[in-house]
């Protein structure tokens, strides 16, 4: 088994993760749950293609208000953002 250890040395990428952060594309897709809700209230359920940053740190995870509509999302509560 091969082992690293970290230099603690970053060389920057231009635009990359430094300026950038780590972003992956990723496939959103409504919970199968949901699925079947929509299926049933009629609606056809929708996937979205997007661009997310991994933040290792985050607490939450967001995705942009037009993304939500697009999939046909309501939201169930709000928490404001300081």
């Amino acid at each position: 088994m091969a082992s690293f250890k970290h230099t603690g040395r970053v060389n920057p990428v231009p635009d990359g993760l430094v300026s950038v952060g780590p972003i992956v594309k990723v496939t959103l897709l409504p919970h199968p749950a949901d699925v079947d809700k929509m299926l049933a209230e009629g609606v056809t359920p929708k996937g979205a293609i997007a661009n997310m940053m991994v933040d290792t740190g985050a607490t939450r995870t967001l995705i942009d208000d037009s993304i939500a509509q697009d999939l046909g999302l309501k939201p169930l509560r709000l928490t404001p953002i300081i």
